[in-house]
């Protein structure tokens, strides 16, 4: 169901050109996991998959099926315990990698993507949620050939709550002003908020975002900006937008551990909500709703900077 939640809020970002195909087991047994980490993860693996194979025809594969290690795997992949797992395969036919990409591809910032792409936080996210959940993930890839990322994730025999998918988020309106450096969530976002009633302008610069506020501050309801982006930080950002239209609502959604400065005076006195990632689509949503929704009713708010 996870996978099936995934692919709906990615296929609308997902071109044309690029086919998806899945074979999933539904006889697959439980795991124990935090649904939204295990949605970040596939959204995450599935925006590099597509962006790997570019303008190019291609292939993004998403396999599910449980495995028993035997000697040659557990050889293979130290970490595994001869226990049952879930293997969740993601697969590209795009560029690949070479040997020395790969030995990095887990580190915090790295990252193979022109700056206008991405900040490398993505795959170090995934890494961190998957290891948490006392599983691993590997990747095999080689270059001009297809990339496969795998994910082993320990199987429990409890059931599972049978709870329903997150029905469409209520209906909004006003313009909002989206800021992170990582173009493939910028469309998603796009894709999702206009859905639901929403005007987005989005920036993958905060430099360029910021000269677009300040020609026309009262244009924009609501500011959300990403935390860790190059030119300038969501801090910074945040602090010159409230200098311009000290009105205007601002919230930040972080990726990474160590920035979350949930100490800071910066961030109780500037920043009306702050989303930790992964976050869901309907949990976003129901943050502006509330986020703008108090920012309507407050008492003695003009509507202009």
């Amino acid at each position: 169901s996870i996978i099936d939640e995934a692919l709906k809020l990615l296929r609308p970002s997902i071109p044309a050109n690029i086919a998806i195909e899945q074979y999933v087991d539904k006889c697959c047994r439980n795991i124990l996991i935090d649904p939204s980490k295990l949605h970040q993860v596939i959204v995450n693996l599935c925006t590099n998959a597509y962006q790997a194979i570019g303008e190019h025809n291609g292939v993004i594969t998403i396999e599910l099926k449980e495995v028993a290690p035997n000697k040659k795997m557990l050889a293979a992949v130290p970490g595994l315990k001869p226990i049952s797992y879930v293997q969740l395969s993601i697969s590209d036919t795009g560029v690949g990698m070479d040997e020395a990409t790969i030995e990095h591809i887990f580190e915090p910032f790295f990252t193979t993507k022109p700056m206008d792409k991405g900040s490398g936080l993505g795959l170090s996210v995934v890494h961190g949620i998957i290891t948490s959940h006392q599983g691993e993930i590997t990747v095999e890839s080689k270059p001009g050939d297809k990339t496969t990322f795998r994910i082993y994730l320990p199987l429990i025999d409890q059931a599972a709550d049978q709870k329903p998918l997150d029905a469409m988020p209520a209906k909004g309106s006003g313009r909002i002003l989206v800021v992170d450096d990582e173009q493939a969530i910028l469309k998603m976002l796009n894709t999702m908020l206009t859905k639901i009633g929403f005007e987005i302008s989005t920036f993958n610069n905060p430099l360029q975002a910021l000269d677009q506020f300040r020609q026309n501050p009262d244009q924009f309801d609501l500011v959300i900006t990403d935390l860790t982006m190059p030119e300038m930080s969501g801090f910074d950002l945040a602090a010159e937008v409230c200098t311009i239209c000290p009105r205007i609502p601002i919230m930040l959604i972080t990726g990474y551990e160590k920035d979350n400065q949930n100490n800071s005076p910066v961030n109780k006195d500037i920043f009306r909500k702050i989303l930790k990632k992964p976050v869901r689509f309907a949990d976003l949503a129901a943050a502006i709703q509330e986020v703008m929704g108090s920012e309507h009713s407050s008492a003695g708010q003009a509507g202009t900077c």
